[in-house]
């Protein structure tokens, strides 16, 4: 192989190895913050559930309305 071809080969091949990186680095932030963001929903989901309960059962819902 001539030296001006192992020289294209090896450029293109440290770009990527460069763009694997940048990929791999960005999968990495993406899971931290799916991680984040499955915390919070989590957090979220159980405050409702706690209001849900904390609510009083109304019966105006069972009764049918008085022009009935």
């Amino acid at each position: 192989m001539s030296d001006d071809r192992m020289e294209r080969v090896e450029t293109r091949l440290a770009y990527q190895e460069r763009g694997q990186q940048e990929l791999s680095d960005m999968v990495y932030r993406q899971e931290l913050r799916i991680e984040r963001l499955e915390a919070t929903l989590k957090m979220l989901t159980e405050r409702v559930a706690e209001f849900a309960e904390a609510l009083p059962e109304s019966p105006a819902e069972d009764e049918p309305p008085p022009h009935y």
